[in-house]
């Protein structure tokens, strides 16, 4: 598949393969206007130089988030077993230390709570394999685990997203959170 501007990263299908080159220029050349990758303020897509994980935002609104991923780059990364149903994701350091306030970590630590879907491609040599769409299942200090969306018996919509967690929703759970959280 190529993609011919940003707001068609929404329609891609499980399965597909993306060119590296594509899916760069789209990241890229989304916030730029005058490029045929631009569809407007709603579908820049946000980036950290070289770390795998971008977000797709309007204005202070998160859309969307796209985590390139090479299984086993980092300690925690990979899928927990064979089913492939769940990936476990690092969260981005700096010098070996994590800050939950920076926006690649937050995207992750807020997806819960707002219901936006997170697309996963891994490394297939000059492609990007799109695995699906995923959700964060929980959270843990150094990565979080993602779900397949079509695992999750209880997602609904955006605003009103809940995870089973024993008696309690995710939601409801991380509510209670102090401020000065920390993943466990």
């Amino acid at each position: 598949m190529i993609l011919n501007s940003a707001k068609e990263i929404f329609d891609i299908k499980q399965g597909v393969m993306i060119s590296k080159r594509n899916l760069f220029d789209v990241i890229q050349f989304s916030k730029v206007p005058e490029s045929p990758y631009y569809d407007g303020p709603d579908f820049v897509i946000g980036n950290t130089p070289q770390q795998g994980i971008n977000w797709i935002r309007s204005g202070e609104k998160t859309r969307a988030v796209v985590i390139k991923t090479r299984p086993g780059s980092y300690e925690h990364d990979g899928w927990l077993d064979e089913t492939m149903t769940a990936y476990n994701y690092s969260f981005k350091a700096r010098m070996d230390v994590i800050s939950y306030d920076e926006i690649a970590n937050k995207v992750l630590l807020e997806q819960p709570q707002t219901g936006y879907p997170i697309l996963l491609f891994t490394d297939r040599g000059k492609n990007w394999y799109f695995e699906g769409l995923f959700a964060v299942a929980s959270i843990d200090k150094k990565f979080v685990t993602l779900e397949r969306w079509a695992n999750i018996g209880d997602v609904q919509d955006a605003d009103d997203w809940s995870l089973p967690e024993g008696r309690r929703t995710y939601v409801t759970h991380i509510g209670l959170l102090p401020v000065s959280w920390t993943p466990r």
